[in-house]
């Protein structure tokens, strides 16, 4: 009697220590794969810092490009004013004005209309930096990065319009938007709309003479 109490005391430890071993194992296998998972997580994670540090160079950059413009005497912006259309698609034209303004040592002339018909509303400003490279940081920093974005409610992006380069961006759902250009590496014409098609920002832009902006001195 005492021997089978043995033996089975024994079978009984032996199916004891099984499975202790195999639950330990298990347990070293998810630390294995947990382990492996964060080593993945942190290569990925140093991978996007070295891209995201890389495309922060790359922009500071190409902004030290932009700041480094040569600055020079901005136009009269009554010269300006005399580029801007008379009516635009059939919309009258119901402001018009220009200045010129100063400021820390910068000058920064504009010439502005505004046009509406039916609820639609435009406005166009052309302003002249002048090349001074505070002043283009600040209005047109678009123009030394690429950007093309969009989703179903609209989209932004860079491109050229007549070679020059752009800036656009349009809400599909509220039918509003801009545009604007960079000429001659000093002038900047913007474009904004209300209750417009997006066609319609790239005909009011066309609707001034880019290459006779380019000249004015």
């Amino acid at each position: 009697m005492k021997n089978k109490l043995l033996i089975l005391s024994m079978i009984c430890l032996a199916f004891t220590l099984v499975n202790c071993s195999g639950s330990k194992t298990a347990e070293e296998k998810a630390l294995e794969e947990a382990t492996s998972d964060m080593q993945e997580a942190g290569k990925d994670m140093e991978e996007a810092g070295t891209d995201m540090e890389k495309a922060a160079k790359e922009m500071a950059k190409a902004m030290e490009g932009l700041a480094s413009g040569e600055k020079m005497p901005v136009v009269d912006p009554k010269k300006m004013k005399a580029l801007l259309p008379e009516t635009l698609m059939g919309m009258k034209r119901t402001e018009y004005e220009s200045e010129s303004v100063g400021a820390g040592g910068f000058q920064i002339s504009n010439a502005k209309a505004a046009y509406e018909k039916d609820g639609g509303k435009i406005r166009i400003n052309i302003a002249d930096t002048g090349g001074a490279g505070m002043a283009m940081m600040g209005m047109a920093a678009w123009a030394s990065i690429s950007i093309d974005k969009e989703n179903q409610d609209g989209y932004e992006r860079t491109g050229e319009i007549d070679g020059y380069k752009s800036f656009e961006r349009y809400d599909r759902t509220g039918k509003n938007g801009e545009l604007s250009v960079l000429v001659a590496k000093r002038f900047i014409v913007s474009v904004n709309g209300d209750n417009v098609e997006a066609d319609d920002l790239k005909k009011a832009v066309r609707s001034i003479d880019l290459d006779d902006l380019a000249d004015l001195k």
